[in-house]
């Protein structure tokens, strides 16, 4: 809530974040109070980034190829994916709703199956020596990072299913949810 006492009560304002995760619509809200604003969070981040040198340089590999916005309702009545296409300089941008954007695969539904499978057997107690822990964990993904994160895909992908029957006027519910779609639909060109 620090921002929403400086916030213009008579105009409408647009409050986002790239890559909303699940719930960041409700704890906006929640933060903000009354207000004429609209939310929006972009449903990844807008670039596929990595590492050049750990701790110190990140790199910006290229743009995912489209970018989906969540808005409340998935119809951005207010026009955001205009203003966002031009300060992102991105082309393609599309509409979806929190929901489905809090349940796409991404960084949340991949990085904790990751590196559970890196970290199972620690006792909990004992430290890890700094030369042995691993820095690139998609490279030093072990079997059981795999198998953990395609059960983790195949339960996220059967809660959209059931949703998608729930709410049947939801179109954003009906698209293909699995982690294999989502990211050949961003780096099939990288």
């Amino acid at each position: 809530g620090r921002i929403a006492p400086h916030l213009d009560k008579s105009r409408k304002v647009m409050i986002g974040s790239i890559c909303a995760y699940g719930g960041f619509n409700w704890v906006a809200a929640k933060a903000l109070g009354e207000g004429q604003y609209s939310l929006f969070g972009t449903q990844l981040i807008p670039w596929c980034c990595g590492t050049k040198t750990y701790g110190k340089t990140g790199l910006v590999f290229g743009a995912k190829r489209l970018l989906r916005v969540a808005t409340e309702g998935g119809k951005d009545q207010d026009g955001i994916k205009k203003i966002l296409g031009q300060i992102l300089q991105m082309d393609f941008l599309t509409d979806t709703d929190f929901i489905a954007s809090s349940l796409w695969p991404n960084n949340p539904s991949l990085h904790p199956p990751i590196l559970y499978g890196l970290f199972k057997d620690w006792d909990g107690k004992s430290a890890y020596d700094p030369k042995n822990l691993p820095v690139r964990i998609y490279a030093e993904m072990t079997e059981a990072s795999a198998k953990c994160t395609c059960d983790l895909d195949a339960e996220l992908c059967s809660i959209v299913a059931a949703l998608s029957k729930r709410l049947p006027n939801n179109k954003h519910l009906q698209m293909d949810f699995s982690m294999r779609h989502c990211v050949v639909e961003n780096y099939t060109d990288q």
